[in-house]
């Protein structure tokens, strides 16, 4: 993280945060690809439902990774 004492400067992930969050979105992606078959091709929303769920803005600060797929799972497969 950043200690420069600049309040503007985003921190970054550290090298071990960004190597679990890299193979928590491989075992993701992994998963899947194993149940792809078993979901539909069609959504099954009205249109606008996608939408509607989401917030009507990015969060400021950042989210933990696995709420990020936990919502992609939830809004969008």
């Amino acid at each position: 993280m950043a200690s420069d004492g600049d309040p503007d400067r985003v921190p970054h992930m550290s090298t071990e945060a960004f190597r679990a969050t890299g193979h928590a979105l491989v075992d993701w992606l992994a998963d899947y690809q194993l149940r792809v078959a078993s979901l539909p091709v069609k959504s099954r929303l009205e249109p606008g439902a996608v939408r509607a769920g989401l917030p009507p803005a990015p969060p400021v600060k950042g989210e933990p990774f696995d709420a990020i797929l936990a919502d992609l799972d939830r809004h969008i497969v």
